[in-house]
């Protein structure tokens, strides 16, 4: 599993969870979290559907695709049993961002906090923006 101890990755995160209206809204955003054959980070938006609490993607996951992150409204930080059945469906973690949470659900499907009750984001860098 990635960390976010890499300013790459907690970069990409931060621009996510802007996109995302800070978990103001209640839509969320989603993206493909993938790391390239030269090692470097990057992440790629799937498609807003402004689904009500959810977001859909049908098509073809990235090549280099190790996870999948996406934003929550802030009164539901953790993840849900859709969350759940995409991890154990990709095999790859599923990251859920809120202001002041990060949960992520590994790609065996169980449940964690990586970030609880305080802010974590800090502003994404120019060249490391969710596209």
């Amino acid at each position: 599993m990635e960390t976010l101890d890499d300013p790459v990755i907690r970069s990409l995160f931060a621009d996510l969870l802007r996109i995302g209206g800070y978990g103001h809204v209640n839509t969320e955003r989603a993206a493909f979290l993938v790391r390239d054959k030269n090692g470097d980070y990057r992440c790629v938006l799937w498609p807003m559907t402004r689904g009500f609490k959810r977001e859909r993607f049908s098509g073809v996951v990235p090549a280099g695709t190790i996870g999948v992150v996406h934003t929550h409204p802030n009164r539901a930080p953790i993840g849900s049993p859709g969350d759940r059945k995409t991890s154990l469906i990709l095999k790859v973690p599923v990251y859920i961002l809120t202001r002041e949470n990060i949960y992520v659900i590994t790609g065996d499907g169980a449940s964690m906090a990586l970030v609880q009750a305080r802010v974590w984001e800090t502003p994404a860098t120019v060249e490391h923006r969710c596209r």
